[in-house]
């Protein structure tokens, strides 16, 4: 059975099916197997954006940490420069992943028609703490690998 409502004229006069859920339920009713994507459509996306603010954090934590191995090894940096200079950084940068990343996400995700909100609020005191004290103990294996790098002195 055609659900005839779900391609009415409306929406092709407005030029955006991005919020129009019946014609996507029924594009998946058709497909069949793929219904387990209105679950996920019905998703809220905070938590991917919450955990991909993490993945942010690390990458940039890796990034500078072969940044100071590089400084350390080739431009003979001091190994205490070297180390406040990857604790600075990491620590900003996940400031900036918890205050800017996570939110900024969150906000995309909303742009392209997922149900994203942040709930009572507390999930935007909690990325950035959390992310912060995910790169504290990023910067505490850090400053010990560093440690361990040979100068070439």
């Amino acid at each position: 059975m055609c659900d005839s409502s779900a391609l009415s004229p409306n929406y092709a006069i407005k030029g955006d099916l991005r919020g129009n859920i019946r014609l996507i339920r029924t594009a998946i009713r058709r497909v069949g197997p793929l219904s387990w994507l209105l679950d996920i459509r019905r998703q809220k996306v905070t938590d991917l954006a919450f955990y991909s603010s993490f993945a942010f954090t690390f990458i940039a934590a890796l990034s500078l940490f072969l940044f100071s191995k590089r400084r350390l090894k080739i431009k003979g940096a001091t190994t205490a420069s070297t180390k406040n200079v990857f604790t600075f950084g990491t620590l900003s940068s996940a400031l900036a992943c918890g205050l800017l990343v996570f939110p900024g996400l969150v906000e995309l995700f909303k742009f392209l028609g997922s149900e994203a909100s942040y709930g009572h609020g507390e999930v935007l005191i909690a990325a950035p703490a959390f992310n912060f004290i995910f790169a504290c103990v990023l910067v505490i294996l850090g400053r010990i690998a560093l440690t361990e790098i040979p100068t070439t002195s």
